[in-house]
């Protein structure tokens, strides 16, 4: 039983070793004894270590009301705020939207970008008069490399939409 602890906790840390980015053993993860840890379920993923972020990344779903103003669906603010929040985190609702949002900068997941952008133009539009109606939105990240002495924002637009006439 010892034994099989020890091995256990040998495979353990290869396998973390291996997740670190730049290791000198990421081949592990692609061996047979590699594949026999994924099979018992051994295998996890641990990547407090892992891989720096590069950048701060923000939010705004801007919109054009029908009255000609502009306002950031996802904290109901009006104009919306370009500039980086002291605390990213707190403007947006909880761990699932700073989850999907972070999943939306991917590729991969380009193709839920114009739902979401209409559920949040569709929620916004329940619980507004008509003046106040979203005619135009856009989701668009920003976001502030992480290096000394860098203040600019890059901004990007991942998704638009127009109200259809």
């Amino acid at each position: 039983v010892s034994g099989l602890c020890a091995l256990l906790i040998v495979w353990t840390l290869c396998w973390n070793i291996g997740q670190v980015a730049g290791s000198r053993f990421p081949g592990f993860l692609r061996t047979p004894i590699a594949l026999a840890g994924r099979v018992l379920a051994v295998d996890q993923r641990f990547q407090m270590f892992g891989q720096l972020h590069q950048e701060n990344s923000w939010f705004v779903f801007r919109a054009t009301l029908a009255d000609g103003s502009e306002a950031d669906l996802l904290r109901g603010v009006a104009p919306p705020v370009w500039e980086k929040p002291p605390r990213v985190a707190a403007t947006i609702p909880d761990h699932n939207w700073r989850k999907l949002l972070d999943n939306l900068t991917q590729e991969r997941f380009a193709a839920y970008r114009q739902p979401l952008l209409e559920s949040v133009v569709r929620d916004w539009n329940r619980r507004h008069e008509p003046g106040k109606q979203v005619v135009a939105a856009e989701l668009v990240k920003l976001s502030q490399p992480i290096r000394p002495g860098f203040n600019g924002i890059d901004q990007k637009s991942l998704v638009q939409m127009k109200r259809k006439e």
